[in-house]
């Protein structure tokens, strides 16, 4: 009887280690979707394959990933890693809705591999608290072949925002009727363009993170939000609506800049991949916009993967970051930039056909000063505000002094909320 036992034990044991009966099962929520969900996902399968212990499952939420988040979270059942935005880490900490990082290294990740930029972008009242996954840079996209139409040398940019608004005008055609059939720098696109940009073009910024100040009505955001309505002012409000009608999606072959409806642009390094699906022989160029000081500034942004509290498995959620950490994988994603160091970077990385001439968006990075969206709890609201009141200025509705006024009592009123 006890070897009947004992044969039928090491039968389940068999069964248990043949099946995978065992592993632990995490979940990895983002909003990724195509070329760049497959890219991530196949560090997922290659993680699946290395070890006998762990399954992570990769689920894209799309749009909606902050609200089922939330839900989640609340109802006590949060994933076990959340792909983030870097400046979602001070909400969610203010929250106790995420664990910090400290402890990564013994797991096997080695962050001396990461840029200075990018610990910088992990870290929050002095602990870690994500995995950077990939490093957006953001600047002023030109297309050369309507530059050399317009008379202008297709690989001099703008220097100054005298100059960009001369190359403007140069740049717009009309047809007969006087509609725009090209314009010469489009301002209010990506449709879910960045309120917080243009203020660092002008000297100044949104937010002061050693003080906690709002700065939305300072003298540099108002002017900068002066400039940006005299652009709509410049070209006409009527005309620009009708031209942007006839605007492709993004992520398409209807994209605008890829058909040539405007010359100059301001927009992310991931914009390179729509236009080598959807444009492959578009000259253009990617260059720092200009600023009223003459420094080069680029906007940046870090997606991170962190662990949320309340995740089950924590242990097991941190084995993968570790895994995913590593240069050989991280070099994979289609960004332009990358959180590794240069000289970890494996072989090809500049070569690649998925994401071609990533040598231009570096050497973009190493020329400028880095400024990114603020660390602080209120972003998230201040973004929102922000994005009305820019809207409002854009579309001629109220002045630029009115509308940042009004930004900064709201601003102000929240943060004090939040700090009873």
């Amino acid at each position: 009887m006890k070897k009947i036992f004992v044969l039928f034990l090491l039968f389940f044991l068999t069964l248990f280690s043949v099946y995978g009966i065992a592993k632990v099962k995490i979940e990895l929520w983002s909003t990724l979707t195509g070329a760049e969900y497959d890219a991530v996902n196949s560090i997922v399968e290659d993680f699946n394959q290395s070890q006998e212990e762990i399954v992570v499952n990769f689920v894209s939420i799309g749009e909606h990933l902050v609200d089922k988040f939330t839900t989640a979270l609340g109802a006590g059942n949060p994933p076990d890693l959340l792909h983030a935005e870097r400046q979602w880490i001070a909400p969610l900490v203010a929250m106790q809705a995420v664990l910090p990082l400290d402890d990564i290294s013994k797991y096997g990740a080695d962050l001396n591999k990461f840029s200075e930029v990018a610990l910088k972008s992990i870290t929050y009242q002095g602990h870690i608290y994500g995995i950077p996954l990939s490093f957006h840079i953001f600047g002023l996209w030109w297309n050369k072949k309507l530059f050399r139409q317009a008379g202008l040398d297709p690989n001099e940019p703008p220097k100054t925002l005298e100059q960009l608004m001369d190359y403007a005008k140069k740049l717009t055609q009309y047809d007969d009727a006087g509609n725009i059939t090209c314009l010469g720098f489009e301002f209010q696109q990506p449709a879910w363009s960045w309120p917080l940009i243009w203020p660092h073009h002008f000297g100044g910024d949104v937010y002061n993170e050693e003080t906690g100040e709002i700065l939305a009505n300072s003298p540099e955001c108002i002017k900068s939000y002066e400039w940006l309505q005299g652009l709509t002012k410049e070209f006409g409000l009527k005309k620009l609506e009708k031209f942007r009608s006839s605007y492709g999606p993004y992520w398409s072959a209807g994209n605008p800049f890829a058909n040539g409806k405007f010359a100059m642009v301001y927009d992310g390094g991931f914009l390179v991949n729509a236009l080598h699906l959807y444009a492959p022989s578009l000259e253009w160029g990617f260059a720092p916009f200009p600023s009223v000081d003459g420094k080069k500034r680029v906007y940046g942004e870090m997606d991170v993967i962190v662990i949320p509290n309340g995740a089950k498995h924590v242990e097991s959620a941190k084995k993968f970051l570790a895994f995913l950490s590593k240069p050989v994988y991280l070099s994979r994603l289609l960004q332009p930039l990358s959180p590794i160091k240069k000289e970890y970077l494996p072989s090809g990385y500049f070569e690649s056909e998925k994401t071609p001439n990533r040598s231009v968006f570096w050497k973009v990075a190493s020329e400028c000063e880095f400024f990114f969206a603020p660390m602080t709890p209120i972003w998230q609201y201040y973004d929102e505000e922000l994005t009305i009141a820019r809207d409002n200025i854009i579309y001629l509705r109220t002045t630029p002094q009115e509308a940042l006024k009004e930004v900064q009592e709201n601003v102000e009123h929240r943060l004090k909320m939040m700090q009873q």
